[in-house]
């Protein structure tokens, strides 16, 4: 959907399950960022919008595939708490997806945080080395 937005320094995907993902977007301002999404209020460097799971038609809203959510980050504000902060989103919308509680899912939450963290940090350091 936004892969044709001007300003994404790059994107990868991140594996939440065997069938489901993320899609990640790095941006290379926060201008150009926002610029992709006029209805939203630009007042912090990240974004996670799960709603991408789905598709809105002229017959009604339906399931778009695999992608589950994006993240939208901007390059220059990426550090461990904004990636943390996003991630965060994207676990509380998976679990509400999934039927987790955190009584009966807590080890199942904890697993897919630390997992989706890891491969975010390990494809974004093979594409910004010089960070």
């Amino acid at each position: 959907m936004h892969e044709k937005h001007p300003g994404i320094s790059s994107t990868w995907i991140l594996p939440i399950d065997d069938r489901h993902y993320v899609k990640v977007f790095v941006w290379d301002t926060i201008d150009a960022m926002w610029a992709a999404f006029p209805h939203k209020k630009p007042d912090f460097a990240g974004l996670c919008q799960a709603s991408a799971w789905f598709e809105h038609t002229k017959t009604g809203t339906r399931r778009a595939g695999n992608k589950f959510a994006e993240i939208h980050l901007d390059k220059n504000s990426i550090g461990a708490g904004v990636v943390a902060h996003e991630i965060a989103h994207l676990i509380n919308y998976w679990s509400e997806f999934a039927g987790y509680t955190y009584l009966d899912d807590d080890e199942k939450i904890a697993d897919l945080t630390g997992r989706l963290t890891s491969a975010f940090w390990v494809e974004f350091y093979k594409l910004y080395k010089e960070c």
